[in-house]
C-alpha cells in the first residue's frame, strides 16, 4: 500500500494505466478536453477501463461539468467523475471520490515545493477533505509534504516509447519510495 493518495493524470495509453495499477495508485485520471495534447477519446477509456482494476477512473476536463459532453463517456465508465476548475486560472482543481464521499482538491503549480506558501498550502489543507499536489518534487520531500497535511501527489502518464514499451526506471523509484 502506497503511503500517499497517488493520482495519474493524462493516461493515454493501457502502458500506463497497467503499470500505475500494479502500483496500486487510486486514481487514473483521462483528459477530455479535445484541443488537449493528451485527448483521451471515449473509445480509449472505454479499452482502458476495460483491462484495469483497483483505481478510480477520473475524466479531467479545463471546462466546468455543465459544458462538458459527458455522454460519450458514460458508456465507457461504470461511473463518471469528473475533476473540474475551481478557479479561472485552472491552478486549483477538485472531483469527490465516489466511495468516500471525500471532496479533493489538487493544486496545479509549476514551482517546488519550497517556494510555495506554506500558509496558503495549510489554508487548503482545512478546506478541503483531501488535497493533492501537481508540483514538481522529489522523493526526499516526500515526507515532509505529507507531514504538512498534504494527502498525496498528482503524477502524469506519458507516451509510449512503441506501442506496449515504455521505460519506467525514473518512476520506480517513487513508488518504491512510496511503498510501505
Amino acid at each position: 500500500m502506497l503511503k500517499a493518495k497517488i493520482k495519474i493524470s493524462q493516461i493515454t495509453n493501457l502502458t500506463d494505466a497497467r503499470y500505475f495499477a500494479a502500483w496500486g495508485v487510486d486514481y487514473l485520471g483521462f483528459d477530455i478536453n479535445p484541443d488537449s495534447d493528451h485527448f483521451t477519446s471515449p473509445a480509449i477509456v472505454a479499452e482502458i477501463s476495460e483491462w484495469v482494476e483497483g483505481p478510480v477512473m477520473i475524466l479531467e476536463s479545463s471546462s466546468t461539468p455543465e459544458e462538458i459532453l459527458l455522454n460519450d463517456y458514460k458508456n465507457a465508465l461504470n461511473e463518471v467523475i469528473v475533476e473540474s476548475p475551481v478557479q479561472e486560472n485552472n491552478r486549483l482543481t477538485s472531483f469527490t471520490d465516489p466511495g468516500s464521499g471525500n471532496r479533493y482538491a489538487i493544486f496545479h503549480s509549476d514551482q517546488a515545493w519550497s517556494a510555495l506558501s506554506l500558509a496558503a498550502m495549510d489554508s487548503l489543507v482545512k478546506s478541503y477533505d483531501h488535497v493533492l499536489l501537481d508540483i514538481p518534487f522529489s522523493t526526499h520531500e516526500v515526507d515532509m509534504i505529507l507531514d504538512s497535511g498534504i494527502a498525496g501527489f498528482v503524477v502524469r502518464g506519458g507516451d509510449e516509447e512503441k506501442v506496449g514499451f515504455k521505460s519506467y526506471d525514473d518512476m520506480d523509484e517513487l513508488f518504491e519510495f512510496l511503498n510501505d
